[in-house]
């Protein structure tokens, strides 16, 4: 957490005197022991006690979402100059939507519909499913060639027809009686706002952020739209039994994040380590972003392939290619993974 402070200590308006590192020994909070997928033992795990915000969770579990809920969010607003209302909530409604569903090498894989990443995961996959990506290396300029092609015009539509987050969470879950949950929530940027609602301990986002402020265009800002983002949170069925359950944080690169975790897993056989932490691409229209890890003479192949290839180097707080997680189901239980190279924890109780 010290680390991500600092790295958007400018953006938070943190003069550089009052950037401290703080030790979870200073913080108020338990230290818990965490295996990772790999079965090496960590403690990174560290409880921070938000009690305002748990207050406000069984609040929303017990009484849901009401138009006197939004009274702390409103007064925030108006402290800090902004001009919505009680009303501007009160009108708002969650949307319960069928999925979107699609075959991809004799698997049913389901996705969010609508303003969302849903539908460029589902493009690509398409694409992507003229082609045994089998006949070639994994890590191949011809599949990574392929791969690139397929969401470079998902990507097109996309931008064309719908229009267009870095501080995400994504969240999978399977219980027992394998009922599965995929879930991603986004604050919009670094801590979001960067306010909070007081006595709500939540952050406030800034989503609006993510609307074109010109006029008359697919994702132009207006009274009571959905704003268009890139959450793609997915669920695969083998047959009718669940298989896999992936989604990612990381802005657009979620999307291709899942879709070549779900290539990894569906054409390569990867489990849920593996498909999740294999270096990836991205192309959504202009160069093609290149993980470092992928060999030099790859990258070369694929510049020869037509590629503007632009090399990143990942690392802890990077997020050229999001940061994939999943959990395989399989006859003797479950198996989780996330993306080596990011903060994530894969955990089973």
């Amino acid at each position: 957490m010290s680390s991500l402070i600092a790295a958007w200590a400018s953006s938070l308006g943190l003069a550089s005197s009052n950037r401290r590192s703080v030790s979870p020994k200073r913080a108020s909070s338990s230290i818990g022991t965490a295996r990772s997928s790999s079965g090496h033992s960590r403690r990174d795990c560290t409880r921070t006690r938000r009690r305002s915000a748990s207050t406000t969770a069984r609040a929303a579990r017990r009484i849901g979402l009401r138009p006197g809920s939004s009274l702390p969010s409103v007064s925030c607003s108006r402290i800090w100059g902004g001009i919505l209302t009680r009303e501007d909530f009160s009108t708002y409604e969650a949307a319960e939507l069928a999925p979107l569903a699609l075959d991809y090498r004799g698997h049913q894989v389901l996705t969010l519909p609508g303003l969302t990443g849903g539908p460029t995961v589902a493009r690509t996959l398409a694409i992507l499913g003229r082609d045994d990506l089998r006949r070639w290396p994994q890590l191949g300029a011809e599949s990574l060639h392929r791969i690139a092609v397929a969401s470079r015009t998902a990507f097109v539509e996309r931008l064309s027809a719908m229009a267009d987050l870095p501080n995400t969470t994504h969240v999978n879950a399977v219980d027992g009686d394998r009922m599965l949950v995929s879930l991603t929530a986004t604050l919009g940027g670094g801590f979001g706002s960067a306010v909070m609602a007081r006595g709500t301990g939540m952050l406030i986002t800034n989503g609006t952020y993510w609307f074109d402020p010109r006029p008359d265009r697919p994702n132009s800002i207006a009274p009571g739209k959905r704003v268009l983002w890139a959450g793609a949170p997915t669920l695969v069925l083998r047959g009718d039994r669940p298989f896999l359950v992936c989604g990612a944080p990381g802005g657009r690169k979620i999307m291709t994040a899942v879709v070549q975790t779900i290539v990894n897993a569906l054409d390569y056989g990867d489990g849920p380590q593996e498909a999740t932490s294999r270096p990836r691409v991205h192309d959504e229209g202009e160069s093609l972003q290149v993980d470092s890890r992928i060999p030099e003479h790859v990258r070369a192949e694929l510049a020869k392939m037509g590629h503007e290839v632009e090399v990143k180097v990942e690392d802890v707080l990077a997020t050229f290619f999001a940061r994939p997680a999943a959990i395989m189901i399989e006859a003797g239980g479950l198996r989780g993974g996330t993306d080596g190279t990011k903060v994530g924890i894969a955990l089973g109780y």
